[in-house]
C-alpha cells in the first residue's frame, strides 16, 4: 500500500493530499509566496518511461509486458535450438574438450593445446543478444574445468558452444568466423553426463525474466525494442540445420 509523503496516511500521495492543500491554501492567504506558487503550479503530464504514452507508468505498461512476452518467447526458441544442437553432438556436462591457444612457454609464444571437461552450462543465461555467442572468456555460459600443461593457465574458463550456431548469413559469417570459431572448443569425447540446468532451459518464465532484464538494463524504449524484436524473429527464422 502507498502512503502519502506529506501526512503519512495511506490511499493517496503528496500531490493529491487534502491536508497539504488545506495548509497551502491557509498559508497563501497569509501571504506565503511559496504556498501561492505551489497552488498555482499546473500538474505535470506524466509519460511512461517505456512507450512515452500518458495515463500509466513503466511498471503498468502493457506495451512493455507485450514486448517482454515476445522477446521471452524468442529466448525460448534460441534455447531450444541450442539444446537440440547440443543433443545432436551428444555434448553436455562431462564431455572432454580441447582448445588451442598461443601461450608463453620457455621464453617463446607457441600454440598449446589445452584439455578440459565440461563442468556446467549456464542455460539460464542463454538467449537472444545474450552471452552464448560471445568470445569473451568471462561471459560465455559453458564453464570448463581445464587440465593444462602450463602453470598460469586458469583452471576454469568460460567458452561459447563448440558448434556453429548457423543463423549468420554468408557475408556476416566471413567476418565473424575468424574469432567466433577459430580457437574455440573442440569436442574430443562426446559423453553426456549430468543434465543439470535443462529443466530451466525450457522455462518460459525464466526466458521472460531474462528478456525484461535485457530491456531494462539496456534502457530500450518501445520503438527500439520493437525493431530489435523484428530482427530477432528473422534471426530465429534463419536458423539452419547445417552442423559442423
Amino acid at each position: 500500500m502507498n502512503y502519502c509523503g506529506y501526512c503519512g496516511r495511506p490511499g493517496h500521495n503528496r500531490r493529491t493530499c487534502s491536508n497539504r492543500k488545506q495548509n497551502l491554501t491557509k498559508a497563501a492567504e497569509e501571504g506565503n509566496l511559496y504556498a501561492k506558487a505551489e497552488l498555482e503550479r499546473k500538474p505535470v503530464t506524466r509519460h511512461c518511461g517505456f512507450c512515452d504514452l500518458t495515463g500509466h507508468d513503466r511498471r503498468t505498461c502493457e506495451n512493455l509486458k507485450d514486448s517482454v512476452d515476445e522477446l521471452g518467447t524468442i529466448n525460448l526458441q534460441v534455447r531450444k535450438e541450442l539444446c537440440r544442437r547440443a543433443h545432436a553432438h551428444n555434448f553436455g556436462v562431462g564431455s572432454l574438450v580441447s582448445v588451442k591457444a598461443r601461450d608463453y612457454v620457455d621464453g617463446n609464444y607457441v600454440n598449446v593445446e589445452h584439455y578440459g571437461i565440461i563442468q556446467a552450462i549456464a542455460w539460464d543465461r542463454v538467449g537472444y543478444l545474450d552471452e552464448w555467442d560471445q568470445p569473451s572468456a568471462n561471459a560465455d555460459p559453458v564453464v570448463v574445468q581445464f587440465l593444462s600443461s602450463t602453470p598460469h593457465w586458469p583452471n576454469e574458463r568460460r567458452f561459447c558452444f563448440p558448434f556453429e550456431i548457423g543463423y549468420l548469413g554468408e557475408s556476416e559469417r566471413e567476418d565473424f568466423s575468424h574469432w567466433r570459431f577459430d580457437g574455440d572448443l573442440k569436442i574430443l569425447n562426446a559423453i553426456r553426463g549430468d543434465k543439470e540446468g535443462e529443466s530451466s532451459l525450457l522455462d518460459l518464465t525464466g526466458c521472460r525474466k531474462q528478456a525484461k532484464k535485457l530491456i531494462v538494463d539496456m534502457e530500450w524504449g518501445h520503438s527500439y525494442t520493437s525493431r530489435r524484436i523484428d530482427g530477432a524473429k528473422k534471426m530465429v527464422e534463419s536458423f539452419t540445420s547445417c552442423e559442423k
